[in-house]
């Protein structure tokens, strides 16, 4: 399990902690350079070459890190903020919603992050290689031929999927990104994390080679207009009606077509957009409480910190 871990910090920017703080056996902590951002990136190994990470990232400035190809898949679950990927092969892709991702990592490509200034982002990944996949991938694989002539690749090239990020997949990699259990267990505890991420994201991709796709070009625009809309108003929270009137469309329909396309309803993505804001906002500045509620739409502090903790699982004073 250590091979791994050595390999995946060879041409990093990020340096190796003396200790991780969690006690399990063979995990280790990688830190980003102190001058240009905070945060971590944990990294747990398992048997069978399973390799669980979990990035906490706030950038101070803007920075890239350049990581090695060690074909591997990887399954990226996106809960918050914002990183720009580039990888040859696969394109430039930008990590901006909550988001599911799966990707193959070709040996010997070079895949860049890059974090601008005021960048923050929470996500976890679950990496192993095609050639030895978990049990669930495997069975995954075995049910699909196209599923399993696109990942059971050897050296072949790299791919990039995205997917909406279900509320199952959010919560689950949220208890991975901040566990509360006790250490005696959080080996067993993150294996089976792990195991439930794979099933989610297996179920996400069989989806996507099985079902017929009914979604038409003009309403992908429609959907992509709503989102920009969303992204520009997020502190009034718009409406369905007002959406729905912007696009052309019924309120009753805009709600099924956003529910289908990115997993969660209209009102919880406007939510979820504010919540990461504010985490942005508590991580990179000094700005009082009550400022960061009102920056993201709150007129009351009360109200603010119950979303953020239904949200995050802490208080916005203790995210800080």
């Amino acid at each position: 399990m250590t091979a791994i871990l050595e390999r995946v910090t060879v041409g990093r920017c990020f340096a190796r902690a003396f200790n991780h703080p969690s006690g399990v056996p063979d995990a280790i902590r990688l830190m980003p350079p102190s001058d240009v951002s905070k945060g971590y990136e944990d990294a747990f190994p398992h048997h069978d070459d399973l390799l669980i990470t979990s990035k906490q990232i706030a950038a101070r400035r803007a920075f890239e890190d350049h990581e090695p190809g060690l074909g591997r898949l990887v399954f990226l679950f996106h809960l918050q903020g914002h990183r720009t990927v580039e990888v040859k092969g696969a394109g430039r892709h930008d990590l901006n919603l909550p988001k599911f991702v799966a990707y193959y990592h070709a040996e010997g490509v070079v895949k860049t992050s890059f974090w601008s200034q005021g960048d923050t982002e929470t996500s976890i990944l679950v990496g192993f290689s095609p050639q030895k996949p978990p049990r669930v991938v495997e069975s995954a694989l075995r049910a699909n031929s196209d599923a399993r002539a696109l990942i059971s690749k050897r050296n072949g090239p790299c791919f990039w999927l995205e997917f909406p990020l279900t509320l199952e997949m959010e919560r689950a990699a949220r208890q991975v990104s901040a566990p509360n259990i006790h250490s005696a267990i959080m080996q067993e505890f993150l294996l089976a994390k792990a195991d439930e991420l794979l099933c989610l994201g297996s179920d996400a991709l069989l989806a996507s080679f099985t079902r017929s796709s009914d979604e038409s070009a003009a309403e992908r625009v429609k959907l992509d207009l709503v989102v920009k809309i969303i992204d520009e108003n997020f502190r009034t929270t718009p409406t369905v009606g007002f959406l729905a009137d912007q696009v052309n469309v019924q309120p009753a329909v805009l709600s099924s077509l956003f529910l289908d396309r990115f997993g969660f309803t209209i009102s919880e993505y406007c939510a979820r957009k504010r919540m990461d804001m504010a985490n942005r906002l508590l991580a990179t500045t000094n700005m009082p409480l009550k400022q960061v509620a009102y920056e993201v739409g709150y007129n009351h502090i009360s109200n603010f910190n119950l979303a953020f903790r239904k949200t995050f699982g802490v208080t916005p004073k203790q995210a800080r």
